[in-house]
């Protein structure tokens, strides 16, 4: 191409050319440059073209050209050009360089393309990357910081450092005016620190106006801005040495409440992307300090509620719903031995406890607990005895528990608070046994009783003994008994006779029917100890009675009760004389019996009784009345009861009096109480029985016994004769009352230690009766004193809806109205100014009748929960404002949602929806699948059903262009989007997605194909006409080469005609094309080798193997060049490889390579000569190829091959096209 044919296409380019020589100096520009920049080629030429090139890339521009001018390769670099407005824009330069034929540089041609829009765009997309990745790295960092001051300081730091500003600070605004506190700031030394209390009015109204509507203030210089103008103010931000500001405020819930300043000591021009950032780093700060702020009291709380629950002396645990254990204090693990945490309320079961009243273990789902978290139970007062962990002794303990539920009535867990009662049900148990024994005594007393009478009435020793037998044995389950008595009276070699024996054996009873009194036997013994003889085992009786051994082996006598039959049970009798042995009572067992105390009292008094009853039976008349009188005593007096005379000598006392004394009737009858109980004097009871004595009066009293241990209760009563007094045992009922005031203590405890606050209030009144710490801490007063319901009114409380509560709508005054469980929520103005959200819940106290005669109020500060409630309120506003935003940009983009209810052919769509088919738009977005799918054009309908159905039974994505005929007649192209969700058996459940009305874009296309069509029909004009032009050359030539007669003119004209035919067939197969001026090139290099090979091999020498990828399609800047440059190829293989008389075959080969395209020209004919050279070649047929393949910007070279010769050329194919 000649050099002006090339300028004259260059100017017309949209791209700014250039030629230099080979030392870089400026040639030639093209007229685009002229257009661009306003300056000549004139003023271009040389080194003119710097004064276009941006100043800050000069020096590198001219150090490339420097060293590419020294390697003489192709470069490509980007610049910043001005152009003639005088913006400057960034161009893609792309330099080359130029060679002659013997491969000499003679110089550069270079072009210009605008990419300003691309670099700018890749400058904004990696700014936007390097913000998110700093906005990800500090919200990393805010995340692992639980300091608010600490977050603040990481947020200015890293701010300042990303700005590269001089100061960054965060201060939080309060009061009124309002004022600024900065307790740190950041800064790298160029600007004082500004650490402090700002009045914010000090710097400016207009300033103050902008910060207070939450307006970003961004000013490049504050001493130009109208906004901080004013003289005191340039004269503040002049003494910290700031030039410019960008202040970021925040308001929160129509407060300002904190801003973030950036102070620097130079005027700076501030970009969106700084004010950005520096709004986002203020918001994220924000809600980092105040996620910190609500964790560190969270925490507190946590810990205050710790404390309290490790400081209850009862045990107490709660779950969550499924049973885990959330906490416990350390009074349950103390009662239950460090217990294992529960996952879940299953685990229950390995908590070992029984049922108090049944003893069967408990199951997991019987448990307190378990029934609460199941079946939402409160259990109260379920008395259980359970088995600690750690092996200690079992406990009874008194559970209470209840389901948790939040304000909603939502189920959260369960509570459970463990009162340990083992001393309680001991004392309990103690008493239950004490009352057995007073069952058993009072039995026994009734036996004695029966006995007595029986006795009283016997009139033979013989109905005595037999009585006292029936009595003795049936009460302590003996198998035998006997009574003898001595004959003569306790003398030397007396002999004891049988009265009366029950459970023996004839033979034994006529064998032992008398014995020695001096035997040795438990009998002889008992008789001259004057004690009881008690043995409980047959070892323990062969080892004491050897002489019985044989008795006890054959007669399966294994132990006895033996007393001696004394007149009288003390040891002496009055006067001095020992009691008469009247002979002796056995109770024998054919088994080991241990006999108890009771047993051996019991027994005691039978043998006393038979005793007496034996002397009675001599004396029965004389002493009927004196017996008579006792049994009518015994049997009116059911106290412990004794008498005193005047002179303080015990008269008479009862059983049940000895008993609780534990003396016998022979140690008081007769003595002086003073003697007789000497650790009594000096104490109350003696003061009071003097009083009673002298005075004449009644005394009861209750007072501790410390001898026996017990607490009396005393009646006393006086007489002419002395003094009457009843008394018994009251220890269980004080230890129940002590019990009582230790309850009372542990309720009032809890009370002051709940974390909630409390107050008792009385009936009828209202008055406030007891309120706990708590409820003055958050009130911030004490209860106001001698308030009733009618002064209710004087607590500042205040309705949501900022209505002041009145006296009877307090939850205390509704209460004692008889209200079950009222509750509100409040907001309580406290006398320091604060205000604070409270809730307030109530419950009526009723007496057994159902009578109010009281109420209970707690009292719980929500403040915190209530502010947190209200921050999600204000994120769910801005979550509908987001919806908004995203139903604008569906309406801009003209999207339509719908989301379709396959199984019932109900459908929702948006705005956008009905917008797109015509149909008027309903509020709640109900719409029909069948409405929709009517609409479908019927010649999309068959694709558009068997896409849908595709779609709805494997879950795939359905995506389609179709039109849409709406019922207003109007035609609309969509793209449908969707996807199908699938049940577990894969039914479909709904189908969701989105409709693009593409109308438009179809319209566009449709216009653009007929463009595309009438540009065919102009190429296959050009084409055509430039064929016949070539093809008349062509004639011309073949007629010119009739005239011509000498060999090598013949020959140029024959190789100018094959290239001309070569152009001609080229562009006949161009306007033969329907690929838009695309060539098929294995079809087309097909076709020019047979050609070739058939116009200079006539005689048929030479064949073709040919081989090329299927599919390779190029266009006509390119096909023609490597078209020509392959016909010289070949045409030098033809002409050179095989001699007159050779045959051969020549190889053309076609391939893909990446992104190269790879032709091989090869033959196996006589060679290349020794000494060519591919670059020094000065052939017409190489330098035409050279140029070609420069054109093309490929690389020729030649492949060594042992016979023949091979070239091959690589040139790089065309990026494919997007999209």
């Amino acid at each position: 191409m000649s050099c002006d044919r090339f300028r004259s296409l260059a100017d017309i380019l949209p791209n700014l050319v250039f030629e230099a020589d080979a030392r870089g100096a400026n040639l030639w520009a093209s007229a685009g440059w002229e257009r661009y920049s306003g300056l000549t080629a004139q003023q271009m030429a040389e080194r003119g073209w710097y004064q276009t090139v941006h100043p800050e890339d000069l020096a590198a521009a001219q150090a490339q050209w420097t060293q590419r001018i020294a390697a003489g390769v192709e470069f490509s670099s980007r610049r910043r050009i001005r152009r003639r407005d005088g913006q400057w824009r960034w161009h893609l330069v792309h330099v080359v360089p130029r060679h002659d034929a013997a491969g000499t540089l003679v110089g550069w041609v270079g072009s210009a393309t605008d990419v300003d829009e691309m670099v700018r765009a890749e400058q904004a997309l990696a700014e936007q990357e390097q913000r998110a990745r700093f906005l990800l790295g500090l919200s990393e960092g805010l995340r692992d910081l639980a300091n608010p001051q600490e977050q603040m300081d990481a947020a200015t730091a890293a701010l300042g450092a990303q700005l590269a500003v001089a100061q960054v600070g965060y201060g939080e605004i309060d009061g009124s005016p309002a004022c600024i506190t900065v307790h740190r700031d950041w800064n790298d030394g160029r600007i004082p620190s500004v650490v402090g209390t700002w009045r914010l009015p000090d710097f400016g109204p207009a300033y103050l106006d902008d910060i207070e509507a939450g307006r970003t203030v961004a000013i490049p210089d504050v001493a130009r801005d109208p906004r901080t103008s004013a003289p005191e103010v340039v004269a503040a931000y002049a003494g910290i040495h700031t030039r410019s500001i960008l202040d970021v405020p925040l308001v929160k819930h129509g407060r300002l409440v904190a801003l973030l300043f950036i102070h620097h000591p130079e005027p700076r021009q501030w970009t969106p992307t700084d004010i950005a950032l520096a709004e986002q780093v203020c918001e994220r700060l924000w809600a980092a300090v105040e996620r910190a702020r609500a964790e560190r009291a969270r925490d507190a709380s946590e810990a205050h509620l710790s404390a309290v629950l490790d400081a209850l002396p009862v045990g107490v645990a709660i779950t969550d719903a499924q049973g885990r254990t959330l906490r416990d204090n350390a009074a349950l693990r103390a009662l239950w031995g460090m217990p294992p945490n529960a996952d879940r309320w299953a685990q229950y079961g390995d908590w070992v406890g029984w049922h108090a009243d049944t003893g069967q273990r408990i199951q997991a789902h019987e448990g307190g607990l378990a029934r609460s978290l199941l079946h939402g139970e409160v259990v109260r007062g379920e008395l259980v005895q359970c088995q600690p962990f750690d092996g200690g002794p079992r406990r009874f303990l008194l559970n209470n528990t209840a389901p948790v539920l939040d304000a909603q009535g939502r189920f959260l867990g369960g509570v459970a608070v463990v009162i340990d009662v083992t001393a309680q049900r001991a004392a309990e148990m103690e008493r239950e046994k004490l009352l057995a024994a007073e069952t058993l005594a009072r039995e026994r007393i009734e036996q004695l009783q029966g006995l007595t009478a029986t006795l009283s009435a016997a009139r033979t020793p013989q109905q005595v003994a037999m009585a006292t037998l029936q009595a003795g044995v049936r009460s302590i389950g003996a198998s035998q008994g006997s009574v003898y008595r001595l004959i003569d009276g306790a003398r030397a070699g007396d002999t004891a006779e049988l009265l009366a024996a029950v459970g023996y054996d004839e033979a034994v009873v006529r064998a032992w029917r008398r014995i020695p009194a001096d035997l040795a036997t438990p009998a002889g013994d008992a008789m001259a100890q004057r004690r009881p003889v008690v043995i409980g085992s047959g070892a323990e009786l062969v080892a004491r009675y050897p002489g019985l051994s044989e008795l006890v082996e054959t007669s399966n006598y294994r132990g006895t009760a033996t007393f001696p039959l004394l007149l009288s049970a003390a040891l002496n009798a009055p006067g001095g004389r020992e009691a008469a042995v009247l002979g002796f009572v056995s109770f024998d067992f054919d088994h080991d019996h241990a006999v108890s105390e009771a047993e051996l009292g019991y027994l005691g008094t039978l043998a006393q009784l038979c005793a007496q009853a034996l002397e009675r039976a001599r004396m029965y008349e004389a002493e009927h009345a004196a017996r008579a009188q006792v049994e009518s005593m015994l049997a009116a007096i059911s106290d412990a009861f004794f008498a005193l005379d005047r002179d303080w000598r015990f008269t008479y006392v009862n059983d049940r009096a000895l008993a609780v004394t534990g003396s016998t009737r022979e140690e008081v009858l007769g003595h002086v109480v003073w003697d007789a109980f000497p650790d009594i004097v000096g104490t109350v009871f003696e003061h009071l029985y003097r009083h009673a004595m002298t005075q004449g009066v009644p005394v009861a009293f209750e007072a501790f016994y410390p001898r026996l241990g017990v607490w009396m209760e005393v009646r006393v009563y006086p007489g002419p004769q002395g003094l009457g007094v009843y008394f018994q045992d009251v220890t269980a009922r004080r230890e129940a009352e002590e019990r009582l005031r230790a309850s009372e203590d542990l309720l009032r405890a809890i009370f002051e230690a709940a974390p909630v606050g409390l107050a008792f209030a009385e009936a009828p009144d209202g008055r406030i009766v007891k309120a706990n710490r708590q409820l003055e801490s958050i009130l911030g007063h004490p209860v106001l004193e001698g308030h009733g319901v009618q002064d209710y009114g004087d607590y500042t409380a205040f309705h949501p809806d900022g209505r002041r509560v009145q006296a009877r709508e307090h939850v205390l005054a509704r209460a004692l109205a008889g209200e079950e469980r009222p509750e509100m929520e409040l907001l309580y103005h406290r006398p320091d100014g604060r205000q604070a959200w409270v809730r307030a819940v109530a419950t009526p106290l009723r007496h057994g009748s159902g009578t109010v005669t009281g109420a209970l109020m707690v009292l719980d500060d929500i403040d915190q929960q209530r502010r947190a409630s209200e921050a999600l309120q204000e994120r769910t506003q801005q979550l509908a404002q987001a919806r908004l935003r995203l139903d604008m940009a569906l309406t801009a983009g003209r999207m339509g949602v719908w989301d379709w209810i396959v199984p019932t052919g109900e459908a929702y769509w948006n705005r956008q929806m009905y917008e797109l088919l015509g149909l008027p738009v309903r509020e709640d977005g109900a719409g029909q699948g069948e409405v929709f799918n009517a609409m479908v054009h019927p010649e999309d309908r068959p694709a558009y059903d068997q896409k849908l159905a595709r779609a709805l039974s494997d879950g795939s994505i359905f995506e389609m262009e179709f039109r849409l005929l709406r019922l207003d007649g109007q035609l609309r192209w969509v793209l449908g989007r969707g996807q199908a969700m699938l049940d577990e058996d894969g039914q479909v459940l709904r189908m969701a997605g989105v409709s693009l009305d593409i109308t438009a874009q179809k319209t566009a296309q449709l216009a653009l194909a007929r463009a595309l069509q009438d540009k065919d029909l102009l190429l296959y004009e050009v084409h055509h006409r430039v064929k016949n032009n070539l093809q008349v050359i062509n004639s011309l030539l073949s007629l010119q080469l009739r005239s011509v007669t000498d060999p090598q003119g013949r020959r140029a004209i024959e190789e100018a005609a094959a290239r001309v035919g070569v152009m001609a067939r080229l562009h006949q197969e161009l306007y033969r094309s329907d690929r838009h001026g695309m060539l098929d090139l294995a079809h087309w290099l097909r076709r020019l080798a047979l050609d070739t090979l058939r116009l200079l091999d006539g005689d048929r020498r030479i064949a073709l193997d040919f081989e090329a990828d299927a599919g390779l399609l190029l266009g006509a800047d390119q096909v023609v060049p490597l078209s020509l440059a392959v016909s010289e190829l070949l045409t030098n293989a033809v002409k050179y490889a095989f001699p007159p008389g050779r045959t051969g075959t020549v190889r053309l080969r076609v391939h893909r390579h990446a992104q190269e395209l790879r032709v091989l020209v090869a033959d196996d004919g006589v060679g290349l000569p020794a000494d060519f050279d591919l670059e020094a070649s000065s052939g017409l047929g190489m330098r035409i190829i050279h140029a070609l393949v420069r054109q093309i910007d490929a690389r020729l070279q030649v492949l060594e091959r042992r016979a023949g010769a091979a070239f091959c050329l690589d040139m790089p194919l065309p990026a494919p096209a997007a999209g």
